[in-house]
C-alpha cells in the first residue's frame, strides 16, 4: 500500500509530465542503474511475492507465478535483473531484429488516460541480435527469459526467413523461450509471414536448427480473419509450437477518442 501510494501521489503524475517515449527510456534507465549497483535484492524485498499455489509448469519450464512482462518493454534486454525483482513470473525481451534499427520516426508513443492505455507506433526499434545476445551473456535472472524475434525493416520479405533465423541462432541458447513475432502492424510485411506457405517456411528452418528444442510461440494479430487464425493454428500445430500468444497491437480504431481516429 505504501509504495502504491508513493507511485500515485508522485511518480506516476511526475512522468505524465514528460512526453510517454521518454518517461519509459527514463523508467528503463532507472532500472539498469538499479540492478548494475545490486539494487534487485532490495526491489525484490519490497516487491516479490512467492506461493505455491501461484507456481506454474508450461513447456517443461518452471514459472514462480503466471504473471508476466510482455515483450515491448524492455526491448534490449537492459535492466533484466530489476525486472525479476518486481515479482513477474517471466520476462520477454524484444521485439529484437538481426538488424539494430532505430524504428518509426516520433512521436510514436501516445498516452490515452481516457482509456488508460498506450497507442504505439515504434517500429521496432532495438539494438539488434547481436547486443542483445551480448547483454544475455552477462545477464543472471532467476525466472524464465523469453526472446521475442521480428523482421528488420531493411530486409526484403524473400529473405524474411534468413533475417529471422539468423536472430535466432544468436539468441535461443540465451533465452528459455523464443516466440516468433509475425504480427505487428508497425513493420511494413511483417503480417504477411502469417500467411500458410511463408509461416511453414519459417517454422520448417527455424526448427531445424532448433537443436536445443527452446519453446517455440507464435506472436498472432488480433485483426485476422477467422480463416487466417486458423490458417495459422493449423501451421503452427503441424510444425509442432509450444503455443500462440493473443495478441499483438491492433490496427482497429473502434473505441479510439476522435484524435486518434483518422
Amino acid at each position: 500500500m505504501f509504495f502504491d501510494l508513493i507511485y500515485q501521489k508522485f511518480i506516476r503524475p511526475a512522468l505524465f509530465k514528460f512526453d510517454a517515449e521518454w518517461s519509459h527510456h527514463l523508467t528503463l534507465s532507472s532500472l539498469s542503474a538499479i540492478g548494475r549497483v545490486g539494487g534487485g535484492k532490495l526491489l525484490e524485498s519490497w516487491f516479490g511475492y512467492e506461493h505455491p499455489a501461484l507456481r506454474v509448469r508450461a513447456f517443461n519450464l518452471n514459472f514462480s507465478n503466471p504473471i508476466g512482462l510482455a515483450a515491448g518493454f524492455d526491448k534490449d534486454a537492459k535492466c533484466l535483473e530489476a525486472l525479476a525483482a518486481l515479482g513477474f513470473g517471466f520476462i520477454e525481451a524484444g521485439t529484437v531484429t538481426f538488424h539494430p534499427q532505430k524504428g518509426n520516426p516520433r512521436p510514436r508513443l501516445r498516452r490515452l488516460p481516457e482509456l488508460e492505455a498506450l497507442w504505439n507506433h515504434l517500429g521496432f526499434n532495438n539494438d539488434g541480435a547481436q547486443f542483445v545476445s551480448d547483454r544475455l551473456k552477462s545477464s543472471k535472472v532467476p525466472i524464465p527469459i523469453g526472446i521475442n524475434l521480428g523482421k528488420s525493416k531493411i530486409a526484403p520479405l524473400e529473405n524474411a526467413v534468413k533475417d529471422y533465423l539468423s536472430s535466432f541462432k544468436l539468441l535461443h541458447m540465451l533465452s528459455d523461450y523464443v516466440v516468433l513475432n509475425v504480427s505487428s502492424p508497425n513493420t511494413p510485411g511483417v503480417r504477411t509471414l502469417a500467411e500458410r506457405d511463408k509461416l511453414s517456411e519459417l517454422l520448417r528452418v527455424i526448427e531445424e536448427f532448433n537443436q536445443a528444442k527452446k519453446p517455440i510461440l507464435i506472436k498472432v494479430s488480433p485483426d485476422l480473419s477467422r480463416e487466417a487464425l486458423d490458417a495459422v493454428i493449423e501451421v503452427g500445430l503441424k510444425y509442432r509450437v509450444d503455443g500462440f500468444i493473443a495478441t499483438n497491437t491492433t490496427l482497429s480504431r473502434e473505441g479510439m477518442p476522435p484524435r486518434f481516429s483518422g
